[in-house]
């Protein structure tokens, strides 16, 4: 297995474990009926919660932060779910914006939803990943604003072993999009437009 390979299965899987997305669903069980990753505690008992959209926006506002969010979706999916942490000082990251067809409000990366996760910016260049094999992911400017990793370790999906996973960096804050075709997701990423808020 190539070297940029293995370090970027690493990587995601340790933003997943800090992030928690590797956890249980909101009813405290794995995915119909399946355990979730031992040694991993829920993203609730370390204070993720499913917030209401005026929480989030209240979030937003009180930070002065500029979030960017897909304008289109694939067909049949919707906004299910907004998961935010408690924190001493109200809400705080990661946020988990997740889409899905039907009403799956489950916050960890699976092969049937969309997972928009956002966090404050990694330290990591993103040019490291392109040299171990990323595609990149320019915006209107030409700039490089993301990375495509295809094939990316998703411990948390069902039917398979990696899923792809866009790692964009917009308005100061880092996104990490996951969705099962990598097509599809690109066309995601392509469409993130500011959140207006009113």
């Amino acid at each position: 297995m190539r070297r940029g390979a293995v370090l970027g299965m690493l990587f995601v899987l340790v933003i997943a474990l800090a992030a928690g997305t590797v956890n249980s669903l909101l009813s405290g069980g794995g995915y119909h009926g399946g355990s979730s990753v031992k040694g991993v505690p829920p993203f609730s008992a370390t204070g993720g919660r499913i917030v209401s959209y005026n929480e989030f926006v209240g979030f937003i506002r009180s930070e002065g932060l500029t979030i960017y969010l897909p304008s289109w979706l694939p067909r049949g999916y919707s906004l299910t779910a907004i998961w935010g942490r408690d924190t001493d000082h109200g809400l705080g990251f990661p946020l988990i914006i997740v889409y899905s067809e039907g009403d799956v409000r489950d916050y960890r990366a699976r092969e049937d939803n969309l997972v928009v996760e956002i966090t404050k910016p990694s330290p990591a260049p993103l040019r490291q990943y392109l040299g171990e094999g990323a595609t990149p992911i320019h915006g209107p400017d030409g700039e490089l604003i993301g990375v495509l990793l295809r094939n990316a370790y998703c411990p948390t999906c069902v039917s398979q072993k990696t899923l792809p996973l866009a790692i964009v960096r917009m308005g100061g804050l880092e996104y990490l999009i996951s969705f099962r075709d990598a097509d599809t997701l690109m066309k995601i990423v392509s469409s993130m437009e500011q959140l207006s808020i009113k």
